[in-house]
């Protein structure tokens, strides 16, 4: 019997790398993350997934030139307004998980009215981790931890990070405890349905005993 994949989570690591390895600026590497970011829940929903979790921008990763970091942001408003249609067709709920005193004005309202819009009954949910650190919000929590991650999601059951980075990079420590790690060479631009499906693939032939 396959194993239950409810929860997928993905860590879309290593445009910059692509990008300088092709002689184009680091922010070009995330030009295309929209669309893919678009067919890998398209072909998550067709593998039966019901819920995604995306950690696109660290905290941290505001200390980066501001014309990357502004990349970043341009491509979460791109990606934002791709969803707009499966949201407001009840297909798709999204949920922003992340500090709200960095993010421009316009992406911040883009992502909350996502969040507004979400239908509870939707069959697909996605997470997007949008300037997020845990590590900064364990400290902060005073014991409350509820607005860690977005509520009603199951633990992660497959975690995959592209690029050559062996690390969770302080995603989500509350659901990624149990997860399966699989961390695959080439950047995020590289990453498609194909690989998807292989990751999943791969996630099958691994023996969870979780304990038991």
């Amino acid at each position: 019997m396959p194993l239950p994949l409810r929860h997928l989570a993905i860590s879309p690591d290593g445009s910059r790398r692509w990008a300088r390895a092709r002689g184009l600026p680091p922010e070009a590497g995330y030009l295309g993350a929209p669309q893919r970011i678009v067919d890998l829940l398209d072909a998550a929903h067709g593998h039966g997934i019901p819920f995604v979790s995306i950690h696109v921008m660290n905290r941290s990763n505001w200390a980066r030139p501001a014309a990357e970091s502004g990349a970043v942001m341009d491509a979460v408003a791109d990606l934002a307004a791709h969803l707009e249609h499966p949201v407001a067709a009840g297909t798709l709920a999204v949920t922003w998980v992340g500090h709200r005193d960095r993010v421009p004005h316009s992406v911040a309202e883009a992502l909350t009215s996502l969040g507004a819009k979400s239908r509870a009954e939707a069959p697909l949910n996605l997470a997007l981790y949008v300037d997020y650190d845990a590590q900064h919000e364990l400290r902060e929590a005073g014991g409350d931890l509820n607005h860690l991650a977005p509520i009603g999601y199951p633990p992660v059951d497959l975690f995959v990070r592209t690029s050559s980075d062996q690390r969770s990079s302080g995603f989500d420590p509350l659901r990624l405890a149990n997860a399966e790690l699989l961390y695959v060479l080439g950047g995020f631009p590289e990453f498609g349905p194909e690989q998807l499906r292989n990751a999943i693939a791969e996630y099958r032939r691994r023996d969870r005993r979780l304990g038991r």
